[in-house]
């Protein structure tokens, strides 16, 4: 589990990961081998939470909600 998850979002966690790994599939729309896969999906959450603003959050990223708390 990433630092900073709690247990209790665990579940959110694990079906958020499911779903990028989904959409970074459909997205490229090939196969890869586990160790270039695992490589593109870190560089996808790391954009997702730490670098794209989001619309719900009033355009701030998720890592900066989470240092907020």
């Amino acid at each position: 589990m990433p630092h900073g998850v709690k247990r209790k979002y665990q579940h959110t966690y694990k079906q958020r990961k499911k779903t990028i790994e989904e959409e970074l599939w459909l997205i490229e729309k090939m196969e890869y081998t586990i160790d270039e896969m695992n490589r593109r999906l870190s560089s996808y959450v790391e954009k997702y939470n730490f670098i794209r603003p989001h619309y719900s959050l009033g355009y701030k990223t998720p890592a900066d909600m989470l240092n907020k708390m």
